[in-house]
C-alpha cells in the first residue's frame, strides 16, 4: 500500500478558507449587533441642548368682589321742601279779582305813573265824606302811588272785566308796589315808603 504524502499547502488552504469565513461571519454579526444598537437607541427621545427662558407665571392682581368688599347702604333723607310764595307777574298788568269776586284791582302806569287801585263791589263799611274837588264816583275805590301816599280814588271810568283771579297766598307786583291776596282781603303795599291799604267787604284800612 502506497502512502499519500501530506501536502501542507493543501491542508492550510481549507483552514484559511474557514478562518476567512469565520471572520466574515463575526463581521456580519458585529455589523448586525451595531445596527440593532442604533435602532434601540433611536427610540429614545433626542436630547436638546437648546435652553429656553424660564416661564414666570404672572400673579393676578386681587380684584374686589362682592364677598370681599362689604356693601354700604347710604340713606339720604331729604328735608321737606319749603312752601314757596307764589309771585304772579303780569306783563300787561291787567285787572285781577279776589277769589270771592267782590274785589277788583289793577296795577298800571296811567300817564307813566305806577299805581295800585282796588275797588270793592259790596261792602258794609261807610266811606269818608267826598273830597270837595271830586265830582265823580267816590267811596268804593282805594289808590296807592309810589312816594305819594294812599287814599280814596275819585274816578269816572270803571275797571275792565277782570279775567284773572289772584288766589289766596299769591301776590302781584309792579315796581315797588305789591298786592297780596288773603282771606281777610287784598293788601297793596309800597315798599319804598311803607304806605299801604287793605280792603275787604267788612273793612278798609289806610296807612
Amino acid at each position: 500500500m502506497t502512502e499519500i504524502p501530506h501536502d501542507p499547502q493543501r491542508i492550510m488552504r481549507p483552514m484559511a478558507w474557514l478562518v476567512a469565513l469565520a471572520a466574515v461571519t463575526v463581521a456580519e454579526c458585529s455589523s448586525s449587533a451595531g445596527s440593532t444598537a442604533v435602532h434601540a437607541t433611536s427610540d429614545k427621545p433626542a436630547m436638546s441642548t437648546a435652553t429656553s427662558a424660564p416661564t414666570v407665571a404672572a400673579t393676578p392682581m386681587p380684584t374686589a368682589t362682592r364677598d370681599s368688599v362689604p356693601a354700604v347702604t347710604v340713606t339720604v333723607t331729604q328735608p321737606p321742601a319749603p312752601t314757596p310764595t307764589v309771585v304772579v307777574q303780569s306783563a300787561s298788568h291787567g285787572p285781577f279779582r279776589s277769589p270771592s269776586g267782590n274785589i277788583t284791582c289793577t296795577l298800571s302806569t296811567p300817564g307813566g305813573e305806577i299805581a295800585a287801585r282796588c275797588e270793592v263791589v259790596n261792602h258794609t263799611w261807610v266811606a269818608p265824606a267826598r273830597s270837595p274837588d271830586c265830582h265823580l264816583n267816590w267811596g268804593d275805590r282805594l289808590e296807592l302811588t309810589p312816594g305819594s301816599g294812599v287814599g280814596f280814588n275819585c274816578y269816572a271810568q270803571e275797571f275792565p272785566a277782570a279775567e284773572q283771579t289772584l288766589a289766596y297766598g299769591q301776590t302781584r307786583s309792579l315796581g315797588t308796589i305789591t298786592c297780596d291776596s288773603e282771606p281777610i282781603g287784598i293788601t297793596c303795599t309800597d315798599s319804598s315808603t311803607g304806605h299801604y291799604f287793605r280792603i275787604s267787604r267788612e273793612t278798609y284800612e289806610l296807612s
